[in-house]
């Protein structure tokens, strides 16, 4: 996959608000059939600053959980998670 070829090239994003992934059925499909790389992803490129990230991004989160049921509990969506509700 071409994330796996970019992913070390991945940097942090400054400004991801406008990244709306939740309004957006390609994102969705992509979300549903890889959700572990879409979630390596967000890792990789949502800023530090939380105020930064995108509009909808607890549903996302929540679709990537619906995706693959073992990532609900991964350790990357809880600091993800964690990190969005101390907003």
């Amino acid at each position: 996959m071409l994330i796996d070829v970019v992913s070390p090239l991945l940097t942090t994003l400054r400004d991801a608000t406008r990244l709306h992934s939740h309004f957006r059925d390609d994102v969705k499909l992509l979300i549903e059939a890889h959700p572990e790389r879409y979630l390596h992803l967000l890792q990789k490129v949502l800023p530090e600053e939380v105020r930064y990230w995108p509009y909808g991004i607890s549903s996302t989160l929540d679709m990537i959980a619906a995706a693959d049921d073992s990532l609900a509990t991964d350790a990357r969506v809880r600091d993800l998670r964690r990190r969005w509700d101390a907003r």
